[in-house]
Formats: structure tokens, sequence, C-alpha cells
């Protein structure tokens, strides 16, 4: 049985605070572009997870993810680091938290 985005980024937002606790993350309303094509400036409304930055600032932890393997590709809202799970699939979910891990050691 799949899990829906909301319940799914609340589970990996709680499973972030006991694996990572120096990584605040919330819940917060966003809009997903559905696609490029026919349909560019469309939105659909999710729910997102969003990490505050710490002192090195949203910047550097985003080149972080994006440097490691697998790279994480995010989006900066409001300076902070939003993840989208809408384009993370369940499999993907456990490399995504060892990411986020391993930024927040580093």
């Amino acid at each position: 049985r799949q899990m829906c985005i909301r319940d799914r980024t609340r589970a990996l937002r709680d499973t972030l605070a006991k694996a990572a606790p120096d990584l605040r993350a919330s819940l917060v309303e966003v809009e997903s572009v559905v696609g490029g094509g026919a349909l560019p400036a469309v939105g659909m409304p999710t729910v997102a997870l969003a990490i505050e930055p710490g002192p090195e600032g949203p910047d550097h932890l985003a080149a972080a993810l994006r440097s490691g393997q697998p790279p994480v590709i995010a989006r900066l809202v409001e300076n902070r680091l939003v993840v989208d799970l809408r384009t993370v699939t369940e499999e993907e979910e456990e490399a995504l938290l060892a990411a986020l891990v391993k930024v927040a050691g580093a």
C-alpha cells in the first residue's frame, strides 16, 4: 500500500529528527510544477519537507546535497531547503534520508 505524500513527508521529518536532530525540518504547503510542454505553468498544491539551513546558509546545504551520491536536488524557498517527495519514489526515500543525515554531520 502506497502512503500519501503528506504521510510520507511527515514520516521522513520524524525519522530525520531522530537521525539528525541538528537539521530542523518541518512540513510546508507548497505548489509543485506539474510539468513542461503544454502545461509549463500549471501548479499542484502539495506538502513538502522544509529544512532550516543552519549557520552556513541554504546555498551551502543545497550544494552539499547536489554533490553527494546520489545527488539530491531541492528548491530554496524563503531561505529554507525544500524537498518535494512528489519527485521521490518510496524506494528512494532511504537514500534521501542517508544523504540528509550525511550533510548534517559534515
